[in-house]
């Protein structure tokens, strides 16, 4: 087996996608006793606990040996690539995924160019990994369409326990009137909250009363979210954008909401349709990338954008009690699949065949 096994990245931040799956793989592998760290370039204070050892970036080469095994999370382009495909040990590739840039080219030029030079350095790194790991099969997919020769999945673990934990705020709870429908995400071109927002017409015609939730931060993307606001004022529709919230504010929107809609057109693996229902609330989607894979059974997946029938399949649900019960039940018996147990073995699992593949007895 391996001395150490040493997880690297270049953010450690909370809310940071990757930078939760990094420590909650830290906690998994020190409850299977295998010696670990992390390895990172900006660290928030937050992270610094009992059960992390994590150090700066410039102390790289001290905890690297010939039996070493070096977990790289990968999604944005950044200096760290190239330290670690020079170091002498045994390395993974763990692929994020990163948003195709003709998303963000109309909005902001800069991430644009940030992407489309991320998918050029991911594609230059093939060659120094020859074992890599994606956290979805659409991941895998495009790991092997960019020149890997091997890529395997290993889905995130998900701290479900922290939406257990949450508060939800009476303030927003106390606010619900008519039917809620929300989605949660960035809001950044590819989830295509302006479709969120054409389908919601046509249910908001057939229930009045109802409100349309679109939560998520909108830093670097302002130009877009003033477009939302624009169509949503020119359709007459009662749209709420209240930014990115607390956990406690989340949980209460989830706690209010009757339908999730998603209609993003990229997701390397979509977090928010599992939080929704963890929260029992029932999950409709386009079926796009990594979209069926994370809802499975758990929800309704369609593959048209036909918004008025879009909204008269959410009015037939929302009319069915039935139906809803399934759907709660489904989605609940669905995230079972990324509970830490589940993801826990498949992470060393990985790790051992690895080892064996390496002769590392």
């Amino acid at each position: 087996m391996f001395d150490k096994v040493v997880q690297i990245c270049s953010v450690l931040e909370p809310g940071d996608g990757i930078g939760n799956v990094v420590r909650d793989y830290s906690v998994i592998l020190s409850d299977y006793n295998i010696v670990n760290c992390i390895i990172a370039e900006h660290v928030n204070p937050s992270y610094h606990t009992p059960k992390l050892s994590i150090y700066h970036i410039s102390a790289l080469d001290d905890h690297i040996t010939d039996r070493t095994l070096v977990i790289f999370h990968k999604s944005i382009m950044t200096d760290i690539s190239y330290r670690v495909i020079e170091l002498k040990c045994h390395k993974i590739l763990l692929w994020h995924n990163m948003t195709p840039p003709e998303f963000f080219k109309p909005y902001n030029k800069y991430i644009y160019e940030l992407a489309k030079k991320s998918i050029q350095e991911i594609a230059l790194l093939a060659p120094f990994f020859p074992n890599s790991w994606g956290n979805s099969d659409y991941n895998c997919n495009e790991l092997l369409k960019l020149g890997y020769k091997k890529a395997e999945t290993l889905h995130f673990t998900y701290d479900f326990d922290r939406l257990a934990s949450a508060k939800p705020s009476k303030a927003i709870t106390k606010k619900k009137k008519g039917k809620n429908i929300i989605f949660v995400g960035r809001i950044v071109p590819n989830k295509r909250q302006e479709d969120v927002i054409r389908a919601f017409y046509y249910f908001y015609r057939l229930n009045p009363g109802s409100s349309l939730i679109l939560i998520g931060s909108w830093s670097g993307f302002e130009n877009y979210k003033d477009e939302l606001v624009s169509l949503a004022q020119n359709l007459s529709l009662p749209v709420i954008l209240p930014g990115k919230v607390s956990l406690n504010d989340l949980a209460a929107y989830y706690r209010t909401a009757d339908l999730f809609l998603c209609m993003s057109e990229h997701e390397g693996l979509n977090i928010p349709l599992l939080e929704a229902m963890y929260f029992e609330v029932p999950v409709i989607a386009f079926n796009s990338s990594s979209i069926s894979e994370g809802i499975g059974d758990g929800g309704i997946i369609f593959n048209q954008k036909h918004f008025p029938s879009i909204g008269h399949l959410m009015d037939i649900i929302l009319k069915d009690s039935e139906l809803i019960r399934r759907m709660k039940a489904s989605g609940k018996k669905r995230i079972n699949h990324f509970d830490k147990s589940h993801s826990a073995s498949r992470l060393i699992n990985l790790i051992e065949a690895y080892a064996i593949e390496m002769n590392i007895k």
